[in-house]
């Protein structure tokens, strides 16, 4: 569709692309789609086949989200289809940081200057929400992209942010964060292929990734709480929930540069 190669959904037997399932006393939705077949980036879940870590691949990656951004200033849902806003997203709601006075003002903070953002159709639309080395591969000339349960309404920036912030994960512990301001440029020569965004919105880069640890401090402290981690594992998941408290109360986001940089890789 539009150019942008995503996995298909497969109707089910009753021709229906969600089916409901009851589960322990809880409604979840299932959904199919068919595997995309190409070439993963990760050579197992923890290692990144450095190998395929270019500029053509950031170049692509670009390509792709501008071509979903420029799509997405178009289209106008069903009246029946309704997709999480911003505003819905649950740790809005979270009494998480209640107990921490000092994170909680922080959050409250952030929260509050994200929300008071303007929200133009060429800036604010439906996005995929978590773009990262798990949900594309890479085939022939193009990226495939799956896992749309996180898609909902928010802005463009965010999406890319978003996408920046998963991938420096990899970028910290790959020995590569020399090299990332090269591979941010290739995004934007890969974005504006199909679309643009002004300084203004590349300008508030750094208050999404400040966000992001507060996002990833609510998912890793709820999955801790409710012990969704395997026993094995639960120190690990533990030293990365106490991390994300120390990025947050230093404001060091893992990608650390300033709006000038930001402006400057991407061409301002």
């Amino acid at each position: 569709m539009y150019g942008i190669s995503v996995s298909i959904p497969v109707p089910s037997i009753q021709n229906n692309l969600i089916e409901l399932l009851q589960y322990n006393r809880r409604t979840l939705p299932c959904v199919c789609f068919k595997k995309a077949i190409g070439k993963s980036l990760l050579k197992s879940p923890e290692l990144m086949d450095k190998s395929l870590w270019n500029n053509d691949l950031w170049i692509k990656l670009g390509h792709l989200m501008g071509k979903m951004h420029k799509c997405t200033t178009f289209y106008s849902p069903k009246d029946s289809i309704a997709y999480k806003q911003i505003d819905e997203d649950t740790i809005f709601d979270s009494d998480v940081f209640s107990e921490k006075p000092e994170l909680k003002e922080k959050f409250f903070s952030i929260k509050k200057k994200i929300l008071n953002l303007p929200r133009p159709k060429y800036a604010y639309g439906l996005v995929h929400n978590d773009i990262n080395f798990w949900n594309f591969v890479l085939a022939e000339e193009s990226l495939i992209l799956f896992d749309f349960d996180d898609c909902g309404y928010n802005w463009y920036i965010h999406d890319i942010t978003t996408t920046f912030h998963m991938i420096s994960t990899y970028v910290l512990s790959s020995g590569e964060y020399s090299s990332f301001p090269k591979f941010l440029r290739a995004f934007w020569i890969g974005y504006r292929l199909e679309y643009s965004l002004d300084p203004y919105w590349i300008s508030l880069i750094p208050l999404f990734l400040r966000f992001r640890l507060f996002h990833d401090y609510f998912v890793f402290n709820r999955m801790y709480q409710n012990k969704e981690f395997d026993p094995e594992d639960m120190d690990f998941f533990l030293q990365i929930i106490i991390d994300l408290e120390e990025r947050i109360h230093s404001d060091r986001p893992f990608i650390d540069f300033p709006v000038e940089k930001w402006l400057e890789y991407a061409d301002f």
